[in-house]
Parts: C-alpha cells; structure tokens; sequence
C-alpha cells in the first residue's frame, strides 16, 4: 500500500492483526472531514479511544520488544535518558516516537528508517512523566532507553 499525499497509514499488515497505531494531533488539519478506510477479507474490529494515563505503565529506562505497530504506555523516570537502543531485523521502513497526552502536543521522534537496524543512537533527553511508545514496524523490534 502506498499512501497518495494527503493519506496517513496507520497499518500496513497481512494476515491476523491484534495491533495499536496512533493517531497524532495535526495528523488530520483541523476543521477538516477525514475518512477512515478498511480493507479486509473477514471479520475485523475497530476501536478508536483517547488514551489516558494509566496506574502501571512500563517504566523507563529499560526494554520492550513487540512485532508491527504498537502503542505502550510508559513512564519516564529520569530525566538522563539519552541512548535509545535499536534492533529490528525487517528491510522495512520502522518508525519510533513518543507521544505526550497533551493536545495538540508534538512527537518526539527518535528513529524514522528503514530496517535493517542494530545500533545506539543519541536522542534529546525527554522530561520525565507520562508518554505513548508509537512503534510502525512490520516485523520484531526491539527498543531500549538507558542513561
């Protein structure tokens, strides 16, 4: 699937999807209708929620690994974390950000590539407080945040 100019994908995947994807402010320019499309050969469900803060999210520094899209909850602990560790063995495009609950607040992007990937990278430290790992990947990845 390739998106026209004014398309945003949120998944790309085949066969089963048991997936999350964000959709970021400014992804669709206000006072604008936007159309969501799907695509399917059997049954699918669609949920679409704001998310809040939630009581145990994963905290960090530390390591997640999934496989495709996904959104985390987590918590930064410390302001010091400034590797993001890499690893996602796919030839396709995966793209890593963190999204803050604030309206209309920006991504802190840390990686928009093309795999494969297997490094350390510097990144501007993130404040600490509440944050949505968004992982777009098609294959196993892994992501890590260290001081």
């Amino acid at each position: 699937m390739s998106p026209g100019p004014q398309e945003i994908v949120l998944f790309d995947q085949r066969g089963p999807v048991d997936s999350r994807s964000a959709l970021w402010p400014g992804a669709v320019p206000a006072r604008t209708t936007a159309r969501l499309e799907v695509r399917a050969a059997g049954p699918w469900a669609l949920l679409v929620d704001r998310p809040e803060p939630i009581p145990d999210p994963v905290s960090l520094p530390g390591v997640l690994e999934g496989r495709g899209f996904d959104v985390i909850p987590v918590w930064i602990e410390e302001r010091g974390l400034r590797r993001l560790s890499l690893s996602y063995e796919d030839k396709g495009l995966i793209y890593v950000e963190l999204l803050t609950y604030e309206d209309l607040a920006p991504g802190i992007p840390l990686f928009d590539g093309r795999g494969p990937v297997d490094r350390q990278f510097e990144i501007e430290p993130p404040e600490p407080g509440p944050y949505l790992l968004h992982v777009r990947a098609l294959g196993p990845w892994r992501v890590a945040l260290a001081p």
